[in-house]
């Protein structure tokens, strides 16, 4: 969600970004998107629990062959799913690409969630996260996964004690440790 709404022209930290709380048009945030086990309950409750099979994001990066057969065997077919590709598509922009980005949002971009004098097209901000992308190649990696882990720190700062009850529950209702996914229950 912050990464989107840094493409769409935002210029706020993170910190800044969550504190806020406000919602306009596409980009919006609140803590409950991330408080998974209502969104499980209320699809268990509206299909049936044996008509649901959630899992997570997690298990698709670390084993997609894995997660190819759980899919192929609650839907009831046999499909060899050995040759899955674990190909990325569409990634998201790295650390460093972001806070570029919102560096120079802050110069040019009209804030999407929270306003600003400044303009800049649809179509420019677009050209620019393209720019931004193939700028990616020219960055030191090391620089990168510097810039990813500030970032995954302040995010972990974020929501440590916001999500463990919600995890735990949702463990329970899919049936599978969350915690193996590097989620805090």
């Amino acid at each position: 969600i912050y990464n989107k709404y840094i493409k769409e022209g935002g210029s706020r930290s993170f910190n800044r970004f969550v504190a806020a709380g406000k919602s306009v048009h596409a980009i919006q945030f609140s803590t409950d998107y991330f408080r998974h086990d209502k969104l499980i309950r209320a699809y268990q409750d509206g299909f049936g629990a044996e008509n649901l099979l959630v899992l997570p994001f997690e298990l698709l990066r670390t084993d997609p062959v894995d997660y190819m057969r759980r899919i192929a065997a609650f839907a009831g077919n046999d499909m060899p799913v050995e040759q899955v590709s674990s190909r990325s598509v569409n990634e998201s922009s790295s650390a460093v690409q972001t806070e570029l980005m919102r560096y120079i949002n802050m110069l040019f971009a009209n804030d999407p969630v929270f306003g600003s004098a400044r303009s800049l097209s649809d179509g420019l901000n677009r050209k620019l996260a393209h720019a931004m992308a193939h700028l990616d190649a020219l960055i030191p990696a090391s620089l990168n996964r510097a810039c990813d882990r500030k970032l995954r720190h302040t995010i972990e700062e974020w929501s440590l004690g916001r999500f463990e009850e919600s995890n735990r529950i949702s463990s329970k209702l899919i049936g599978l440790d969350l915690a193996k996914f590097g989620y805090a229950v």
